[in-house]
């Protein structure tokens, strides 16, 4: 073969080899850029020109296309590539000349030509689509991640009260560990309430469990639980509390409930509650765990709950008490008190039954 008829079959060959790549650029949608770092020119092909909708051959600067929120972080980049003389990756906004906003994501690599001129060749091309893809996903999947917290939160809330539920109640029990002092378990039933129902209808009762619950919510301290456990009945726990203490909460949440009547117009009907108090002191997790503790009868709730009392009204100390079992200790066992009733700084004793 002679040396022209070499020639002419590698400039052949180079012939298909630059058709096919430009094949496959065309169908990438790929764009190729030069950037001569000594000149500060830059070639664009026609493939990037499309992309940024701009003339071939028209005069290029580059920084001014991308988005002016973008332009520091995507020069910066650039501006490190060229001192490490690294490659360089970015993804920017461009802004179109009809105010459209692309997503493009760029690649170079650094090199030298035979006479020591150093450039970048680069490729751009644009992943709108798979950017607004990944927002899309990134929305829905924080949609779903609420839709899984509003679940919960649905769960463990009474939807009338926003208070917690019994299954919040039975799990704030059931985490519980075994705590150093005593602590207060108050059952609190609304009086009269079934005859606001019956008189003015449900919505109005409703509203008085809105109302109590509120005003519940804003006496209870930081180191207590309220849960609203079904109907009229609220189930309220404090813990490391003195039994003046847990009493004096008891004659706040006797004067919440009275005070409902301000908040609804329930027609004179004499709104009040009664609280059982036991004052308990775990030794025992299971105790806790117990559900007896959120199926006894309203208002002989917390004395059912500690189990076997025993009980002497002849006793000096008629809130003392005493248990059968060696799973805990209780002292204060059961006290009732109704809205009804003078303020008193004790509950007279009960046996629990009304």
């Amino acid at each position: 073969m002679t040396t022209e008829a070499f020639r002419d079959r590698t400039a052949e060959g180079a012939e298909r080899l630059y058709r096919k790549l430009a094949l496959a650029l065309e169908s990438s949608q790929i764009g190729i850029w030069e950037h001569n770092l000594v000149t500060d020119e830059v070639v664009w092909d026609k493939r990037l020109c499309e992309i940024y909708e701009v003339e071939v051959n028209a005069t290029i600067v580059w920084i001014d296309h991308v988005h002016p929120q973008d332009r520091d972080q995507a020069s910066a980049e650039f501006d490190d590539a060229i001192r490490t003389k690294s490659s360089y990756s970015s993804q920017f906004r461009i802004l179109l000349p009809d105010g459209k906003v692309r997503y493009l994501r760029s690649r170079a690599h650094y090199y030298e030509d035979q006479n020591g001129v150093p450039f970048y060749i680069g490729a751009e091309w644009d992943v709108t689509s798979d950017v607004l893809m990944q927002e899309e996903l990134i929305r829905r999947a924080q949609q779903l991640e609420e839709s899984y917290r509003l679940l919960e939160y649905s769960a463990l809330h009474d939807y009338l009260s926003g208070l917690p539920n019994r299954h919040a109640l039975n799990q704030f029990l059931a985490a519980r560990g075994t705590p150093e002092s005593f602590s207060a378990v108050l059952h609190v039933d609304l009086d009269n309430f079934k005859e606001v129902n019956d008189r003015l209808g449900h919505h109005i009762g409703d509203q008085v469990l809105r109302a109590f619950s509120a005003r519940l919510a804003a006496i209870l301290p930081t180191n207590g639980f309220a849960a609203r456990t079904g109907g009229d009945e609220f189930v309220v726990i404090l813990d490391h509390v003195s039994m003046d203490n847990a009493c004096a909460l008891a004659e706040r949440v006797v004067e919440a409930a009275a005070a409902t009547r301000s908040d609804v117009d329930i027609a004179g009907i004499d709104i009040g509650a009664s609280v059982g108090l036991a004052m308990v002191r775990l030794r025992s997790n299971s105790f806790w765990r117990n559900p007896i503790l959120l199926s006894t009868r309203p208002r002989i709730w917390a004395a059912a709950a500690i189990g076997s009392l025993t009980n002497s009204r002849s006793s000096r100390s008629p809130w003392r008490r005493t248990c059968g079992t060696d799973a805990f200790s209780a002292t204060d066992g059961f006290r009732h008190r109704s809205a009804s009733y003078a303020p008193a700084a004790r509950f007279p004793t009960s046996t629990g039954r009304d």
